[in-house]
């Protein structure tokens, strides 16, 4: 089964001090990256973007299977930029990945989707808990309700967890500094 896969693009990258999106990572900016490694194994990639739009769009281009849509309130928080989202998926189940997170790999995708459960599927490495996270329509259901104020964190702490231990240690590493790309 082939999933959606919404990727978060809408912050600020205050952090970094630059503009994550555009930052390079092996040769090819951030965001293309990380649309790459979800789109080998999910059916459409979903970029959600607010802050500097008209460059990620230009960054993403034309790339097959990439839909990118503009969180207008992305300001307020992550949930806003997974409420946009929810109009284009197309799939019961669906992924929630960070652009800034370019080194989890196409398998952990592949073995995620293939596992059976309740709510919400987090990645595990070396007993540390990662992203992508996969959900569900009923997930998808509490974010359509859920106040804008909330982080998905809290909402996530209401659902039925389940966890796979893959052998991925770019669950855990999201670029927050230039010294952190490999």
């Amino acid at each position: 089964m082939r999933n959606d896969c919404v990727i978060l693009a809408a912050g600020l990258s205050s952090r970094m001090g630059k503009w994550k999106p555009e930052v390079e990572v092996g040769g090819i900016p951030m965001i293309r990256r990380s649309i790459s490694n979800a789109s080998m194994t999910s059916r459409q990639v979903i970029v959600v973007g607010g802050y500097n739009f008209s460059l990620l769009s230009r960054l993403i281009g034309d790339l097959p299977h990439v839909t990118l849509v503009e969180n207008t309130r992305y300001e307020k928080g992550m949930l806003t930029s997974v409420k946009t989202a929810l109009n284009y998926i197309r799939t019961v189940r669906f992924f929630i990945a960070l652009a800034d997170m370019p080194y989890i790999q196409p398998e952990t995708f592949s073995l995620m989707e293939d596992r059976f459960f309740e709510d919400a599927l987090f990645p595990i490495y070396k007993g540390m808990r990662g992203h992508p996270v996969l959900v569900n329509s009923t997930v998808s259901s509490i974010i359509a309700d859920a106040p804008e104020t909330l982080m998905m964190k809290d909402i996530l702490k209401s659902c039925r967890i389940s966890e796979i231990e893959v052998n991925d240690p770019g669950i855990l590493k999201d670029v927050d500094r230039l010294s952190d790309i490999e």
